[in-house]
């Protein structure tokens, strides 16, 4: 939408839309519970949002909506569960409805009108406020919109005495879509009908609904019973099942499931049994003895109370809480989630249970609701309301996904909520991509003084400056001064950066769709992340390189900007992602080598290497050595060392920096200085006194220390009952006086034992450098008190030791030290002290009272003494040494749930409030603190230095020396026009006599090319991956089209014809296949073929395959990008699912891994087609394992023989076999002879084992299939490719090897994919379509297995879980069929067959297979990518992930060079009007 649109729509509507105050980032995310998608909608914010205050607001919001184009979402529910409120991919305006809440009860006829906005909560509030025996069946979530509420159904615990909300209202008002008002007469009975069930959002705008009050008794009664597996809860779901449907209608039985876990790895199932009854608890026990005895219901877990009490009682609110929280409004506690629901028929066999439970148990985050049916909704029809789940449903099941604090399946971005809430990354508005604080208040205040220069860069006309104090809490003035030109500054760069390693790779500013990913990746306090909403940086510099963080420091010099260093993690105060100036991030963390000298016992380890990193690279060389250093497997080393670096050897070895013997540092002038020419006193400073006020460190040399090939470590938890105080007090005086080789922490947290009964667990975690006999013998020495036992003792190797210390589970494999970003990430606020007196009891009472307190807080308390005890304070910067007992880490910490950034306030004064209580007893003159553990509370500067203020926070000496310059030139590199001239034997011209050959060679369908209108202007049939390159360099130069030939199912020849001068790169000469066994992967070239691939490795091994297509002759480069799938799919996914690495072109002819190009580019190739990105140059795989023997069959039954009823159960069955077996259903017509025309439907299977166990399978799980053994074949794998690709048995695997497909007919193909099972009647119509057509095929390959495991994020391919199976149809004919001449009538049957099928597919959209292109679903012309059309298309093959592959397309082909009438169009900005 326009600006001037937009000023005119709210010109039209200003009395509806709030102009005069800016509250836009408020009433956005107001009611938006579901964080998943609100915080996913980064680029579909609405234009406005209109909180209607009388009924004409919401009237005029559909008239003024309707003529200025916009689309309108309705907030007036709350269950909202994919966020259809408030995101849209079109302009959009929100109307909220929640300020129209008026409730008028009639007790005379006990109806009330309720308008739309109220809650359910409000709604019980004043029933129980006029009655104390009336209420109203609608749901137990109190902050429910009734609007939307109801219009879904709405239920409750009282629907098997009442039925559904729906079924007690008797009249609505209801906004059409000319903004007139409706009542139940003027609508319609059509209408009402379809408004009660079917959603209104279809229909209209609900303004408000007449309802009929029910009758409840003024005291009900309400349970909930606890079960585990151990206690028998799967028997008793399974009978719950039987019995909760059953039960009289005035008692609802809930069964909900949560997965427990009881300590370590024993996890568990508890079931809950919640129950409301209408009536007393005596009259409730004798029905349930009677009815459901196993539950064992007794007296004590009844609770009788008033009808609206039982309403806070199934909210989760704790007894005794006052109804007054019914008039809450907003639901306080937000988590990401997702959420399924299903209906059962049939009960659910104690098998499924177990499967239920055990996959509950894998997830962890999850709960799974069952409510009963029965009672009165048995009794209304599906037809009395739009709301058709009725009799014969014996429960619905509600399951839910979620995660306080983090989304793990969700977003690539990691955003969260409260910060979108406030400030979004790059906001479009207005046709201008801005900062979102301007964006928040542009509605308000901006009008005319904001637009773009010619560089899109902010100006204002006129004197201006925009005060954010009252959005942000502080005063930010923003002036054309704060101007920053990216052109000039890249350039800079790229000058003084090393050209063999491009360094705009690494550059990421505000429009890059990776920005905001990169920007938060190591932010790991949302505390700070969510503050900084006005503090972006220019650009994030990823250094792949050490010239690039060269050019960092000249360029942000040279350009007057900050230079903010990321090569830590413990940036507990956020200073190297936020600032108050305009700064740029340096990012270090690519630059992780670690090179270790076992000979000399010492290792150079880069800035970006990991601690976990480095310990497992140490483990790789040896197990007698480690070293000393974090924890915390995921801190950087540059930072991490330069604070000090401590961990649990610091008492045997020291710090960190006590073990550096070397470093390299960037100083302020873009110099590289090891520790001779930077000179002692600089090599001094950066051991403690943190590198970033000195220069950026590069690398640090360090010297490995010897440990035993086993150690021992311990956890001891005591809680104050248990002696913890004198415990604690004890630990003061024995931890920093044990031997040097015993490390003893503790650690202390609130705990609540039930009810108001708060204690404090206090923890000894221990590490000894010795066996455990030793460690009990030196503890019963030193510290008896502890009790330790043998039990309590595990002895491991040094590097299994860090994943203990680390918080792995035991058993945990190191490999999960490479992991290089935290995943749990929450708020807090840490602070530090150094004690050098021990706290007496008196102090630890407070300290636990404190802590109880505050409730959410943990205090780690880490010995000193041993090494520490004998470094001088002077030897390096780091000062904390001699004298102190221990030093004490406090960490205040909270969620989402908990209120998140909006309290982030009240939880840091309670981190202060601990600090104050702890000073009687902490260190003083000066209160000492831990650097690493930054607390801008100790002291700060703003923008500049004042000496003076730094003089609190630290003693270290400013040091400053002249030193050289050295800068490197960077070397020529040749250009891909100069290898295009060497190599004039790939070029082919129309004049060439093998040109016509080449092009007809592996265009496989005669219909495309028999027809085409033009031919390439050349075809370059690259020879070496230069080649590739300058085809890219020189069609761009000279403005033709490349086409790229490297797959093989090309249904629609866009790899070979074009509307606009073009040329083919043909890569089927480039397909070397580099096998490594040893590491069982291997780079496959773009114009290696599936056969070619299948025969190399069963070359290799007779274990190992790899899942791709059962086409021989398909080239690996594009058969992989659409996905890429086969017989192993249900085990092993599809083929994009084992790429571990790419080699991709870009559009400026770059040869890119997936390191260089980025994991959205990654994401985008797999699945996303690359043709639209870029030109695969190969893929490197990860092999998968197969039995030594495997097992194939075919089956064919014709509709004589029962082939429908198969067909039916095909369905049934074949998406929820054992992923090792895959069975696909192809019917095709056949003639039995004159005109006795049938279908037959032939069951292909593959089964990853032999026979005698696949025919046990099949009669378990398909016996109407009648599978024996003579109709299975044992082979190979693969020689099972070989079956798979249609020859005859007996051909040898030599067949494997060919590369061009020898029979050519000609088709036309389309797909589909089914969610749900095709009837029978379905069936039938497919039969006589095929009948009728004649020449045609279909494949029906079952999904399930390993594709339902997988998200439809994970890669660019979307169709996974929820899909039974995919079709393919194929209408194919011959030259005596008509040839080219008959295209036009089978092409049409083609399209009446898949018209025919509509009604069973997928839709809205109908979903569409990349790899079987069909310019039916929609398609651009040749030279032109329209964004809209592409939308359509884009849908149907790539879901939900179109938009994001549009942005990464922006980022990466932003000129959109790679295009052909299906590609992927970049995201781009509307002009400013």
């Amino acid at each position: 939408m326009s600006y001037n649109s937009f000023r005119q729509f709210r010109s039209d509507c200003r009395c509806h839309i709030h102009s005069k105050r800016c509250v836009f980032s408020t009433f956005l995310p107001a009611t938006c519970q579901y964080l998943r998608t609100f915080a996913a909608a980064v680029n579909s914010k609405p234009v406005a949002i209109i909180t209607a205050k009388h009924p004409s607001h919401a009237q005029a919001a559909v008239v003024c909506a309707k003529h200025h184009g916009l689309q309108l979402r309705i907030r007036s529910g709350g269950h909202d569960y994919e966020g259809l409120s408030y995101t849209s991919n079109v302009p959009f305006v929100i109307l909220d409805m929640f300020n129209l809440n008026s409730i008028d009860i009639d007790m005379g006829t006990e109806t009330a009108w309720v308008q739309a906005g109220a809650t359910t909560g409000e709604l019980y509030y004043k029933i129980a406020e006029k009655s104390k025996v009336h209420g109203f069946p609608a749901g137990v979530c109190t902050t429910l919109g009734i609007g939307g509420h109801f219009s879904g159904g709405g239920y409750g615990f009282l629907m098997r005495k009442y039925g559904l909300t729906i079924d007690n209202v008797v009249d609505a008002q209801l906004i059409d879509a000319n903004g007139r008002i409706r009542n139940r007469r003027s609508m319609g009975e059509d209408v009402f009908w379809a408004i009660r069930g079917g959603g209104t959002t279809s229909f209209g705008i609900i303004l408000s609904w007449r309802i009929k009050l029910v009758r409840v008794p003024p005291m009900v009664t309400v349970f909930t019973v606890q079960r585990t597996l151990e206690q028998g809860a799967t028997e008793l779901a399974y009978r719950w099942q039987k019995v909760a449907p059953k039960l009289p209608k005035n008692l609802f039985l809930r069964l909900q499931a949560v997965p427990v876990n009881n300590g370590g790895n024993n996890k568990t199932i508890s079931d809950s049994f919640f129950a409301h009854f209408l009536g007393n608890t005596d009259k409730l026990i004798r029905l349930m003895n009677k009815k459901f005895p196993e539950l064992g219901l007794s007296r004590d877990d009844c609770f009788e109370m008033s009808w609206v009490e039982s309403i806070l009682y199934w909210a989760g609110f704790p007894n005794g809480t006052s109804i007054d929280v019914l008039l809450n409004r907003v639901q306080t506690s937000r988590v990401y989630y997702k959420t399924k629901s299903d209906y059962y028929k049939a009960v659910i066999p104690k098998k499924g249970l177990k499967t239920l439970w055990a996959t509950m148990m894998d997830i962890e985050d999850v709960s799974v609701q069952l409510n009963p049916y029965g009672g009165r909704m048995e009794e209304i029809s599906d037809k009395e309301t739009a709301f058709a789940h009725r009799a014969g449903n014996l429960f619905k099941l509600y399951g839910e996904g979620y995660s306080s604090g983090k989304w793990s399946s969700g977003t690539r971005f990691g955003v969260y909520y409260r910060e979108l809430a406030i400030c979004d990354v790059s906001v479009v508005l207005f046709g201008t991509r801005i900062c979102s604080a301007f964006c928040l208040s542009l509605p308000c205040v901006l009008e005319d003084l904001v637009e773009l220069d010619g560089q899109n860069r902010l100006s204002f006309s006129g004197p201006f400056q925009l005060s954010l104090e009252s959005l942000f809490g502080e005063t930010r003035h923003i002036s054309a001064s704060d101007q920053i030109d990216l052109a000039k500054f890249s350039r800079c760069l790229t000058t003084h950066s090393d050209s063999s390693v491009p360094i705009a790779d690494a550059i990421f500013t505000q429009r890059d769709v990776s920005f905001q990913h990169f920007y938060q990746l190591r932010a790991n306090n949302l505390r700070t992340l969510a503050a900084a909403v006005n503090s972006k940086p220019v650009a994030i510099i990823t250094a792949k390189h050490p010239s690039h963080a060269q050019a960092a420091v000249v360029c942000a010099k040279r350009h007057g900007l900050q230079l903010r260093i990321r090569s830590g993690g413990h940036d507990y105060e956020g200073l190297s992602y936020t600032s108050n100036v305009p700064f740029v991030i340096l990012d270090m963390f690519n630059l992780n080598s670690i090179d270790i000298d076992m000979g000399t016992e010492t290792a150079w380890v880069q800035a970006g290497a990991t601690t976990g990193e480095l310990y497992y690279k140490i483990a790789e060389k040896s197990k007698v050595h480690g070293f000393p250093a974090g924890v915390c497997t995921t801190l950087g080393i540059g930072g991490h060392f330069s604070g000090g670096g401590y961990g649990f050897l610091m008492r045997k070895y020291g710090l960190t920096i006590d073990n550096v013997v070397d470093a390299q540092l960037i100083d302020a002038n873009g110099r590289i200085r090891n520790r001779r020419s930077m000179g002692e006193d600089v090599f001094w400073a950066i051991r403690g006194g943190g590198t970033t006020s000195f220069g950026i460190i590069l690398s640090w040399r360090i010297k490995l220390v010897r440990v035993p090939p086993k150690v021992t470590v311990f956890t001891v938890q005591r809680t104050l009952e248990q002696g913890a105080t004198e415990l604690a007090y004890r630990w003061q005086k024995v931890a920093p006086k044990l031997p040097k080789n015993l490390f003893l922490r503790l650690q202390a947290v609130p705990v609540n034992n039930g009810g108001d009964n708060k204690t404090i667990s206090v923890s000894f975690f221990a590490h000894f450098l010795g066996n455990t006999d030793k460690l009990i013998r030196l503890m019963n020495k030193k510290f008896s008190e502890l009790g330790l036992s043998r039990d309590d003792c595990f002895e491991m190797s040094w590097v299994e030791s860090i994943l203990y210390w680390a918080g792995f589970p035991n058993g945990t494999s190191i490999d999960v030290l490479l992991n290089r970003v935290q995943t749990s990430r929450v708020y807090y606020k840490t602070k530090s002290d150094y004690y050098k007196a021990v706290i007496p009891k008196k102090g630890l009472k407070t300290l636990w009272a404190t802590m109880m307190d505050i409730e959410d807080v943990s205090v780690q308390l880490n010995p000193y003494g041993g090494r520490m005890e004998e470094i001088s304070d002077k030897e390096t910067a780091f000062a904390h040494r001699a004298g102190n007992l221990f030093k004490v880490q406090y960490t205040v910490h909270w969620k989402e749930s908990d209120g998140g950034i909006y309290e982030a306030d009240r939880f840091v004064k309670l981190s202060r409030m601990l600090y104050r209580a702890m000073t009687p007893y902490a260190s003083s003159n000066p209160r000492e603190a831990f650097i690493n553990y930054r607390d801008l509370d100790v002291g700060t500067n703003k923008n500049n230095t004042d000496f003076e203020v730094t003089k609190v926070c630290t003693s270290l000496q400013l040091i400053s020396k002249p030193h050289h310059l050295e800068i490197h030139s960077p070397g020529k590199i040749q250009s891909p026009l100069e290898f295009l001239s060497e190599s004039a034997d790939a070029i082919l011209t129309p004049n060439t006599s093998s040109f016509q050959s080449t092009y007809q060679l592996r265009a496989n369908n005669p219909r495309i090319f028999l027809s085409a209108t033009s031919t390439p202007q050349a075809i370059i049939t690259a020879l070496h991956p230069s080649h590739a390159q300058a085809a890219v360099v020189c069609a761009k130069h000279h403005r033709f089209q490349v086409r790229i030939r490297s797959g093989g199912h090309d249904f629609e020849g866009l790899s070979y014809t074009s509307d606009v001068p073009f040329i083919v790169l043909d890569m089927f000469n480039l397909n070397s296949i580099d096998i490594d066994m040893a590491s069982e992967t291997a780079w496959v070239q773009a114009g290696a073929t599936t056969g070619q691939l299948y025969y190399r490795i069963a070359e290799k091994s007779k274990v190992h395959g790899f899942p791709a297509g059962t086409c021989t002759t398909l080239g690996i480069g594009g058969h992989f990008s659409g996905g890429g799938y086969g017989f192993l799919m249900r085990k092993y996914g599809l083929s994009i699912d084992n790429v571990i690495n790419a080699q991709l072109i870009d559009a400026n002819g770059r040869i890119l891994n997936r390191k260089s190009m980025g994991e959205d580019v990654f994401w985008a190739i797999r699945g996303g087609g690359t043709t639209s990105f870029g030109i695969i140059l190969s893929w490197k795989i990860k092999l998968v394992r197969v039995p030594p023997r495997v097992t194939v069959f075919t089956v064919q039954k014709t509709l004589d023989q029962g082939a429908t009823e198969l067909a039916y159960r095909w369905q049934q069955v074949a998406p929820r076999l054992p992923k090792e077996l895959f069975i696909r259903l192809q019917p095709e017509p056949v003639n039995n002879g004159g005109n006795n025309k049938t279908v037959r439907v032939s069951f292909t299977g593959h089964f990853l084992g032999q026979t005698d166990r696949l025919i046990r399978l099949m009669n378990v799980n398909f016996p109407e299939l009648g599978l024996e053994g003579s109709d299975c074949l044992e082979m190979s794998w693969v020689e099972s490719t070989v079956y798979w690709g249609g020859f005859p048995n007996g051909t040898s695997i030599d067949v494997l090897l060919n590369s061009v497909p020898t029979n050519q007919v000609f088709y036309k193909t389309k797909s589909d994919y089914y969610k749900a099972v095709i009837p029978k009647q379905g069936l039938e119509t497919l039969w006589e379509e095929l009948i009728h057509i004649g020449n045609v095929i279909v494949q029906m390959n079952p999904y399930g297995g390993r594709m339902e495991e997988i998200s439809e994020s994970e890669t660019a391919f979307a169709h996974r879980g929820g899909n039974l199976f995919k079709a393919q149809y194929t209408v194919h004919w011959t030259e005596s069929d008509g040839g080219v001449g008959a295209e036009g009538r089978y092409v049409n049957l083609s399209r009446r067959l898949y018209s025919v099928m509509a009604p069973y597919a997928s839709s809205n959209p109908r979903e569409a297979f990349v790899n079987y292109r069909d310019l039916d679903i929609g398609n651009n012309e040749s030279g032109e990518t329209d964004f809209e059309v592409a939308k359509v298309y884009g849908a149907k093959y790539f879901g939900n992930n179109f938009m994001r592959l549009a942005g990464v397309k922006a980022m990466v082909d932003p000129q959109n060079f790679f295009k052909n009438e299906q590609s992927i169009p970049p995201l781009t900005i509307p002009p400013v009007h």
